[in-house]
């Protein structure tokens, strides 16, 4: 059990928005949840620990575990394909900016964000740290969930439109609630270890257009940052009663936006996390509508003569006309962000995934002179009537051959919970994923155990399968 401090300094939340965000996480419990729910929980899981795993090893990851090697103190959570023990904001801190460092974790179409990284790393650092149960972490991963994307669906689009990188913004929300889910808080200090979080809220999207790897910490920031915040709150500091809705609180300052009512919220009926993308592609989810398109026409590149891709403003606000060097990408994260060189990947065939996007971090692709030929057909065009049309993240497209033309227009691209990866093309993934790290036979291990652990195991033990 977790002592916490100085509950007598604890203010009543008076907003009704803070008050619906704040009886979250006391009031979500694993037993009462849709089996829907446990089963999306369960995959999310799988996935981003696959993913960490994966990428460990990205120049960038190397440069973060160093780091992470400075800051650390003695703990018991577990560094995801390293095996180092160290105290849980540092195992969160690298562990998220793994999960989150390839553009290849979960999505929340509505939020236009990927809440995984971040709570699952917070709840499995945490949940190691006081030998939690898989079933007391998946509770505080659906609890960060929730909190993180109902925050940010309010949010949105103009937390994304206006320049923020909604990830860290609303992922310290989210650690601080699974911290507070598995440290017991109660109503009053969980409102303050959100409020105290809404400290930690920052992060902007222009390395989509400039570049830099900062972006790969983005998400080990949140975590880190949401677990400080309940770690402050747990020894009495205290924060704004109307963090989220006051004249100076976060909507205000992040969106400019007011006039929420508790509906906005939603309750527990229905679960964020129903909704969460596993992601097939390794770039940003914006994309990904538009390569399922090329997919599905097929074309022969010596045969396109144009491209015509429209636009939702919020999808050009991160992969399209406003990326300085959206046609003529200079590294890896520039190529994850620029809708026209990945359309023209799909189109030639070299794929979207992650073997194709390690090549390109190894030098290779960037300058090929077909793909770069390809790249200059397409223009991008922003189609304000596809908002008003359509949910997030939908993809309008032409390819003009001469006199012809095909047209595909996608409205859920592949991954998304309306049309999910196949269980064979989900193991493709975390085989993708786990294998060159851990070797076949670890990685099995590590998968069957994902597949079938005990809700009373410990976190730990899941762990210790995770590294060689």
């Amino acid at each position: 059990m977790v002592q916490v401090y100085g509950r007598a300094m604890c203010a009543t939340i008076t907003s009704k928005i803070e008050n619906e965000i704040v009886s979250l996480p006391t009031k979500i419990e694993y037993k009462d949840l849709p089996s829907s729910t446990k089963d999306r929980a369960r995959r999310l899981l799988k996935d981003q620990i696959a993913v960490q795993i994966g990428t460990s090893d990205l120049p960038w990851s190397r440069n973060i575990n160093r780091y992470g090697a400075e800051q650390e103190r003695a703990g018991t959570s577990t560094i995801a394909a390293d095996g180092r023990k160290v105290d849980a904001a540092t195992a969160a801190f690298v562990n998220a900016s793994y999960g989150h460092g390839f553009e290849y974790d979960d999505a929340h179409a509505d939020s236009h964000s990927h809440p995984a990284s971040i709570v699952v790393s917070a709840s499995i650092a945490i949940g190691e740290a006081q030998e939690a149960t898989i079933e007391e972490v998946l509770t505080a991963m659906i609890t960060g969930y929730e909190v993180y994307t109902r925050i940010g669906t309010m949010a949105a689009p103009e937390l994304l439109t206006t320049g923020w990188h909604p990830h860290p913004v609303l992922g310290p929300f989210g650690a601080a609630a699974a911290t507070a889910s598995l440290w017991n808080f109660d109503e009053q200090q969980t409102a303050h270890a959100l409020a105290i979080a809404a400290s930690h809220a920052s992060g902007t999207t222009e390395y989509s257009s400039t570049g830099g790897s900062v972006k790969r910490v983005h998400s080990g920031m949140g975590s880190r940052g949401g677990i400080e915040a309940a770690r402050l709150a747990k020894h009495g500091v205290t924060g704004p009663r109307k963090f989220l809705t006051g004249n100076k609180g976060f909507f205000s300052t992040f969106v400019d936006k007011d006039g929420f009512s508790a509906a906005d919220v939603g309750d527990l009926t229905s679960f964020e996390i129903d909704t969460a993308w596993i992601k097939p592609y390794c770039t940003c989810g914006g994309t990904h509508g538009y390569i399922d398109a090329v997919k599905a026409i097929d074309p022969d590149p010596a045969n396109i003569d144009k491209i015509v891709a429209r636009l939702q403003p919020e999808t050009d606000s991160i992969v399209g006309t406003q990326n300085e060097n959206a046609y003529k990408p200079t590294d890896i994260i520039e190529v994850q962000y620029s809708l026209p060189f990945q359309i023209a990947l799909a189109a030639h065939g070299f794929g979207n995934g992650y073997q194709a996007h390690r090549r390109i971090v190894d030098g290779e692709l960037i300058d090929n002179k077909d793909l770069l030929e390809t790249v200059n057909k397409v223009e991008m065009v922003v189609d304000d009537e596809l908002d008003t049309r359509n949910s997030s993240a939908v993809a309008d497209m032409e390819i003009e051959f001469g006199d012809n033309s095909e047209h595909q227009f996608i409205e859920h691209s592949k991954g998304r919970a309306e049309n999910p990866l196949t269980e064979e093309e989900f193991r493709a993934k975390i085989d993708d994923l786990t294998v060159p790290v851990l070797g076949e036979e670890n990685a099995e291990q590590l998968a069957m155990a994902l597949d079938s652990f005990s809700l009373q195991d410990s976190v730990s033990e899941l762990m210790e399968l995770t590294y060689i």
